[in-house]
């Protein structure tokens, strides 16, 4: 849990001023129960593997999904723009 003794969590990354939805987590003497392990006492130690396979396939979903919304929104954008935009007092659309 997130009041942990031992457990510091600092800000949440922010690139580009688009949020990101992980940032640094540190623990120091931190004792963790065998009941809050996700996947129990045999997945003990695994921790590392599980992050990295989740995180390939999420990055299969946010990332292009991610790109779709940033294009259409650019779309949108540029589109509007011509509408208004006048170029040799001629409207570009």
């Amino acid at each position: 849990p997130r009041d942990t003794e031992g457990m510091e969590i600092g800000r949440r990354h922010c690139p580009i001023g688009s949020p990101f939805m992980n940032g640094p987590i540190k623990g120091k003497d931190v004792f963790i129960p065998l009941d809050y392990i996700i996947g129990g006492q045999e997945m003990a130690g695994q921790g590392w593997r599980m992050l990295v396979e989740c995180l390939s396939v999420g990055r299969c979903i946010t990332l292009p999904s991610g790109a779709a919304g940033a294009a259409a929104y650019a779309v949108g954008t540029a589109g509007g723009f011509t509408r208004i935009r006048r170029q040799f007092n001629t409207p570009v659309a």
